[in-house]
């Protein structure tokens, strides 16, 4: 038995796109699916949503060869400033187009090609958790990555 198209490429999606934000960010430390450890701010943190995935949305190809997973990027600040400047950074590395392209590509996707990044829903404020002076402010964006048989 096979599994279906929507089980095989999430773990190479998810680590081509935090192998992207490594590359792209560093020095700034990130987290996969939670905060790093001993974290020093800001840092970011890459999550796939469960239950996300092509279920939730009408692929944009043939459902038994495309998939879209969703996935949220936290950029978290000391500071309101701090957690907007990462999260630009986090957007741009993610979802930034030039000419009408992708900047970035997700890397090493084998079997599978990437045909489509987008933004879900509208971007979001920052929030505060906790009061200042000991506050963290969090910046989040929550995006699609579909991905169809090579």
């Amino acid at each position: 038995m096979t599994l279906p198209a929507a089980v095989e490429p999430l773990a190479q999606v998810h680590d081509g796109l935090f192998a992207l934000l490594i590359e792209q960010l560093a020095p700034i430390r990130g987290g996969d699916q939670e905060i790093p450890p001993n974290p020093a701010f800001p840092y970011w943190v890459l999550s796939s949503i469960v239950g996300g995935g092509t279920e939730d949305l009408t692929p944009l190809g043939d459902p038994e060869t495309t998939v879209t997973y969703t996935f949220q990027a936290d950029s978290v600040g000391r500071t309101r400033q701090q957690a907007q400047a990462l999260g630009g950074k986090v957007v741009w590395t993610l979802l930034g187009r030039l000419g009408g392209k992708l900047y970035h590509s997700v890397p090493d996707l084998i079997g599978w090609s990437e045909c489509a990044r987008l933004r879900e829903g509208s971007p979001g404020g920052v929030a505060r958790e906790g009061v200042p002076p000991n506050a963290v402010y969090t910046a989040s964006v929550r995006f699609t990555v579909t991905v169809t048989r090579a």
